[in-house]
């Protein structure tokens, strides 16, 4: 009997891409609530592990208990080119956040909430529910580094990520 770990690896993805398509709702429950505020100062936040939702890797919650200015704050952070249609949710409290994210970055209301009203039995239930999104896949080489062994110049790298010589260009993603 013979058998093809590769191909295992490869339906794997597949059946967790279309797990990822699926997903529309988001929970994240905070426990230890009462313990944020002396914990995470203002500026500082907590951050959800990496997860993937209709259609879309890499994204994560980020939840500020002290927020900026006294209110907590809510964001979802997501890869470039996603576009998102989506409510988050702090406790009861409910905002609308629609956005498209050129480069990579988080989005959401600074002024989410008072942290009193998102706390229930000392802890606070954070949720992501998308109504639409998608993900335009763009290429962009500068970003990264050159890789050790790298054959091309930087002059090279760097005109492939301008789109010369037929290097860039932009592809339609999940």
């Amino acid at each position: 009997m013979h058998i093809n770990n590769r191909l295992y690896d490869q339906v794997k993805e597949q059946v967790d891409s279309m797990r990822c398509r699926l997903v529309k709702t988001v929970e994240w429950k905070i426990d230890k609530a009462s313990m944020l505020r002396p914990c995470f100062p203002p500026g500082e936040a907590l951050c959800s592990t990496d997860f993937g939702a209709a259609g879309i890797e890499g994204l994560h919650l980020l939840f500020y208990p002290c927020g900026y200015t006294g209110y907590c704050s809510l964001f979802v952070s997501a890869p470039a080119g996603a576009m998102m249609k989506c409510v988050l949710y702090a406790g009861k409290e409910r905002r609308d956040a629609n956005h498209t994210f050129e480069r990579p970055g988080a989005f959401g209301r600074t002024n989410f909430c008072q942290f009193e009203t998102c706390v229930e039995d000392d802890s606070i239930l954070i949720r992501l529910d998308i109504t639409e999104a998608h993900q335009d896949v763009v290429a962009k080489v500068a970003s990264a580094p050159p890789k050790p062994g790298e054959l091309r110049t930087l002059s090279q790298l760097e005109a492939v990520a301008k789109g010369e010589n037929g290097g860039g260009g932009r592809f339609q993603g999940k």
